[in-house]
């Protein structure tokens, strides 16, 4: 009561007088006991209470979330025989990139630094690596390497 009498007396505004009055009244209504324990709060500390709540709620579905989209972040080696498996039968809501390379090019190993880099960044997309002659039987090495999407 003293500070809605303060609050009169400064601002001279019975609005404020009333909004006062309301959130007090508020207050001893919404007297509530938290986590088992007997102690009370007032409104402003429940609603923020509440709302603290609701926001690590949020954060947590929100985690939750990139948990299930992150599947991968890093790149999978695949032999012809699980190509098939692999990349053709995914899940049609995951993109992946196929890397055909063959062992003692540099620009293969160059690409394959980039697309290791690119895993990590990309973790709900699957990059997976082939040997080009594994995946396309006389496939030219002039054509190395070869990105498909």
């Amino acid at each position: 009561m003293v500070v809605v009498q303060n609050a009169i007396k400064h601002s001279g505004d019975v609005g404020e007088y009333v909004r006062e009055s309301k959130l007090l009244e508020r207050e001893r209504e919404s007297r509530e006991t938290v986590g088992g324990s007997r102690r009370s709060l007032g409104f402003r500390q429940s609603s923020l209470l509440s709302d603290q709540d609701s926001g690590e709620s949020d954060k947590l579905a929100e985690m939750k979330q990139d948990v299930k989209i992150a599947k991968f972040g890093s790149i999978i080696p695949i032999s012809g025989s699980n190509f098939v498996h692999e990349v053709s039968q995914a899940s049609s809501d995951v993109w992946v990139v196929v890397v055909l390379y063959k062992d003692g090019y540099p620009e293969c190993g160059v690409l394959m630094q980039c697309v290791k880099e690119l895993a990590t960044v990309y973790p709900a997309t699957k990059f997976v690596q082939i040997l080009s002659t594994d995946c396309i039987p006389n496939y030219p090495d002039c054509n190395l390497p070869t990105v498909l999407v």
